[in-house]
């Protein structure tokens, strides 16, 4: 076939002819002059309630500050709890007390938890033991089957029996 070597089709061969396709035109405008005007926006319904989806963002952008606020307080009382560990530690180590024990004191301030660690050291200078005037029991008189028996209450008498059963052997 002597067309086919251009790419024409020759009438008669039983090949289909394809639909020529129009090109797309741009309108032609004169000069100067406004080209079609875009259609009515009040004519055709908006599809999108402007108010119900403002009120959704409102309404997530108040849950979001609530959430922001939460979190700021909380990182403001953890900021006041690592403060006070650290003023804690340090008037421990300047007045010497145990800073576990301070630490369970009350206070927050520096000021105050100087004064814990103040009565905590007035507290230890004080007699580690007790001053017993009899030097621990020597002065006291010992027990007899008398003095036993002459006790009222059963179960006093049976508990000093108990304590004291050298005595009935």
């Amino acid at each position: 076939m002597a067309g086919e070597e251009n790419g024409a089709i020759e009438p008669g061969s039983g090949a289909a002819v394809p639909a020529a396709e129009p090109e797309p035109t741009a309108p032609q405008v004169p000069d100067g002059a406004d080209p079609a005007p875009d259609p009515d926006p009040a004519s055709e319904p908006d599809p999108t309630d402007w108010k119900a989806r403002s009120r959704h963002w409102e309404g997530r952008a108040k849950a979001n500050k609530a959430k922001a606020d939460e979190k700021d307080a909380e990182i403001a009382s953890l900021k006041a709890q690592i403060a006070r560990t650290g003023a804690v530690a340090e008037v421990a180590r300047e007045k010497g007390v145990d800073a576990g024990l301070l630490a369970r004191m009350a206070g927050d301030t520096p000021e105050e938890i100087a004064a814990n660690a103040d009565a905590l050291l007035a507290f230890a200078k004080g007699p580690a033991f007790p001053d017993v005037p009899d030097a621990g029991g020597a002065g006291s008189s010992p027990v007899t089957v008398e003095d036993i028996e002459a006790i009222k209450d059963p179960a006093e008498r049976v508990r000093a029996r108990r304590d004291n059963i050298a005595l009935y052997r």
